[in-house]
């Protein structure tokens, strides 16, 4: 994880909408992860970022260079 990054987002829980995410890492890699609801978001690794951005635009997403890396 990188240090420069925000670990706790205020209020920026995309399915509750007031919900705090935080970002943590496991055995599998970084998420986000929604501590009202319990919303969760695996995080690609940086090899694979591109192709989950054309996912995600394939599903009307868009990302910015924040929310994947």
């Amino acid at each position: 994880m990188n240090s420069n990054q925000p670990r706790l987002m205020f209020k920026a829980c995309p399915r509750c909408l007031d919900g705090d995410v935080y970002r943590d890492r496991d055995a599998y890699g970084e998420y986000l992860d929604c501590i009202q609801c319990g919303w969760m978001l695996d995080l690609p690794r940086n090899d694979r970022v591109e192709e989950w951005r054309r996912t995600a635009a394939a599903d009307g997403l868009e990302l910015t260079a924040d929310s994947a890396s």
